[in-house]
């Protein structure tokens, strides 16, 4: 609806790609949670992502267990989550914010792992619509 209610930044090791999309979909439905949403409509823009996380009978790669066992935890509690595959050029906020993660300056990504946004960022205030 054009209104911007939270984002995070969090400061994650040296990862692959997949990783690092499995840890922002975590940490996003956690901060919904604690934000008190139970009906969440979710836009992935990972079609493997998508088929990882839907797919819970599939038993994913070794590396993977821990985050998808900890999406598990967070998406049997008692709330309704929709996933959907999103194209990027659909969701130019969601991309915005990655981009802007990777140009943060080092001193935030150093002082907290996670960062909680309440208001967006002016490299991306924009791309609200």
């Amino acid at each position: 609806m054009g209104y911007w209610i939270a984002a995070f930044l969090v400061c994650l090791k040296v990862c692959n790609s997949k990783q690092v999309e499995l840890n922002a979909f975590h940490h996003g439905l956690r901060m919904a949670w604690d934000l008190g949403f139970r009906r969440l409509l979710v836009e992935l823009d990972s079609r493997t992502i998508l088929d990882l996380v839907s797919k819970m009978e599939d038993m994913p790669k070794l590396r993977f267990i821990n985050l998808v066992s900890q999406y598990r935890e967070l998406i049997n509690r008692s709330w309704q989550v929709q996933l959907v595959h999103c194209y990027r050029e659909a969701n130019k906020m969601t991309d915005g914010l990655a981009n802007f993660a990777v140009t943060a300056p080092m001193g935030l990504h150093l002082l907290l792992s996670l960062h909680l946004l309440l208001s967006p960022p002016g490299k991306v205030v924009n791309l609200i619509s």
